[in-house]
């Protein structure tokens, strides 16, 4: 479908199904992505995409709370990031129309637009994430322990 004749109804729906609420989430996503596995600081993924560092960690809370993203545990300062195919059908197919609006200028253009003026902080990006990772899927990690995230925070 070309992309002049999507609403933007239509991609908001998208990037709802997906949990995108940030450009700086939707510009880690594309990245990892695009780079399949990276074995990276956050703090370079920033640099890379010209963000600060604050908001590229928070995008990568939301994205590994939403299933999108893995990371391995903190190994000095790097982390291995691995994009992750969207599990149910409706979100891969949420993706993959944004990936391929996302594939040209205009379309790119447009996405961004959707962000404009919507600045969250760090704390409610991961609120706002969990409580789509719940509502989307109810049930937790194996073994009774919550998300990586989380059992990352308690320790």
């Amino acid at each position: 479908m070309p992309h002049e004749h999507i609403s933007d109804a239509e991609i908001d729906g998208w990037l709802n199904t997906l949990g995108i609420a940030l450009l700086c989430q939707w510009d880690v996503l594309v990245f990892l992505y695009r780079h399949q596995v990276s074995l990276v600081g956050a703090d370079v993924i920033a640099r890379l995409l010209g963000y600060a560092s604050g908001p590229v960690i928070a995008a990568l809370d939301v994205l590994e709370c939403l299933g999108l993203v893995e990371r391995s545990r903190v190994s000095q300062i790097v982390r291995l990031y691995r994009f992750t195919v969207p599990s149910d059908s409706r979100r891969d197919g949420a993706w993959a129309h944004l990936l391929a609006l996302a594939s040209h200028r205009a379309g790119r253009v447009r996405l961004a637009k959707r962000w404009r003026g919507g600045d969250h902080t760090d704390q409610e990006q991961r609120h706002a994430a969990q409580d789509f990772r719940a509502k989307a899927q109810p049930s937790r990690r194996p073994g009774g322990g919550g998300t990586r995230a989380e059992e990352e925070r308690k320790h």
